[in-house]
């Protein structure tokens, strides 16, 4: 009977440990599980994210693959096997839209065009306080337009003059280089105005490029070898008929004797001075260049009046230019593309002289009336800023000049044409049809 309650006693304990053994054991399981678990609710936390992203990778070195049965481990990447598409699902989760966010290109233009606009301002005001609180000298040009007479070199001067860091002389045209030639530069220098360091001054004279003395490219390279150079060409046979115009109401003005008056037409101009100039110069010879550029500034000061042709034999003229500026120093512009797109003009010559780009090419705009282009005062109310009306004598809507004959123009055009041909060779390119 003792023997029999012991081994019951044994019994029970056995038991009591089983139970206690497997309790223990089903605590560590439901523990793993729960594990497991967690580590499963991560991954599809981290696909869900993929997927709203739009991204599949999930590290650098492990990527996860949705079989739609369950979440695999796919290789380290940095094993030499072929590339495993990161993910890939069934039905492809389509990222969501956000509507409100979609901007038309309209107004992303839009935007694009208020940012430019600000950082203009901004740098506009910090050029107008710079010039404004530094020491200001006479500074000789750093900016010298030489010409051609009547192919827009005023309404150059006039777009351009707007900038805060271009000022232009109050005479407008020096007339040193050709009047005053043997003078010290320090008569140039007092023609000058004071302005600040960073500021640059600007002189036109368009007489340099085809007056005499033959020098002038010479003297104005020795004594102001920092300025830079402006030509501007337009077509020659029109510039006649434009200088022809001007030198009537020059006369009319100031009575100053010209010979102009003897001709009350263009046509008995043409028809005294045409075969006169075309035995000198017409065709042109490239082997006598040099010779033909002498005469014609000879022909300048004993026969005035022959310059209103002579001034469009470009080729002959430029020679002497280009021995001492190249494209570097010398920026050489079509007159028509001035008169039809000046905003496109005055954004390369900001370049070209190194000052910041605060004129844009929008700034300019045409004004119905007349043709002509005007320059929009942005920070003044959009108030446009004209050129004034003699300016625009032959090119303008409102001319009263009488037309230019298309038979007398054609004419003209094929006197200069082996000219222009030339010109074309010397710049590497066409300016308009010869």
């Amino acid at each position: 009977m003792k023997s029999m309650k012991i081994f019951i006693g044994i019994l029970f304990l056995a038991m009591g440990g089983f139970f206690i053994v497997y309790n223990f054991a089903k605590s560590c399981d439901d523990i793993l599980n729960i594990g497991k678990l967690q580590a499963v609710l991560k991954q599809h936390e981290a696909i869900s994210d993929q997927y709203l992203s739009n991204a599949f990778r999930v590290n650098s070195s492990e990527t996860i693959r949705d079989k739609g049965d369950g979440i695999l481990p796919i290789k380290n990447s940095s094993q030499k096997e072929a590339a495993v598409p990161v993910a890939s699902v069934e039905e492809p989760v389509q990222e969501p839209l956000n509507e409100h966010l979609q901007l038309s290109p309209d107004e992303i233009a839009n935007n694009e065009h208020d940012e430019k606009m600000r950082e203009r301002e901004q740098t506009w005001n910090q050029l107008v306080a710079s010039r404004n609180t530094t020491v200001k000298r006479k500074q000789l040009p750093r900016l010298i337009g030489i010409g051609v007479e009547k192919c827009g070199t005023h309404a150059f001067l006039h777009f351009l003059k707007p900038h805060p860091l271009i000022k232009v002389i109050r005479k407008i045209e020096a007339h040193f280089f050709d009047e005053r030639s043997t003078a010290p530069i320090s008569e140039y220098l007092s023609m000058m105005p004071e302005v600040s360091p960073n500021t640059a001054v600007m002189e036109k004279t368009p007489a340099y490029f085809s007056f005499p003395p033959y020098a002038i490219p010479k003297l104005i390279k020795a004594n102001v070898p920092q300025a830079k150079i402006v030509l501007i060409l337009c077509e020659p046979a029109k510039r006649v008929y434009s200088d022809f115009v001007h030198e009537w109401a020059w006369y009319n003005i100031s009575h100053h004797w010209s010979g102009i008056h003897q001709f009350h037409t263009i046509h008995d101009y043409l028809k005294k001075y045409l075969p006169k100039v075309t035995s000198a110069f017409v065709p042109y010879n490239e082997t006598r260049a040099s010779g033909d550029t002498l005469r014609v500034l000879q022909h300048h000061v004993n026969d005035y009046m022959s310059t209103l042709l002579t001034t469009g034999f470009y080729a002959l003229h430029l020679k002497r230019w280009l021995k001492y500026y190249n494209d570097n120093d010398m920026m050489v512009v079509d007159g028509s593309e001035l008169f039809n797109d000046p905003g496109a003009v005055m954004e390369r010559v900001q370049d070209f002289i190194d000052i910041p780009k605060v004129l844009l090419r929008e700034d300019y705009v045409r004004d119905s009336k007349t043709g002509f282009f005007c320059y929009k005062e942005w920070n003044n109310n959009g108030r446009l800023n004209c050129l004034p009306s003699n300016k625009q004598r032959t090119r303008s809507k409102t001319s009263t000049s009488d037309p230019f004959p298309e038979e007398t123009l054609q004419h003209l055009k094929d006197f200069y044409k082996t000219h222009n041909e030339a010109l074309f060779k010397l710049l590497g390119r066409r300016l308009w049809e010869s």
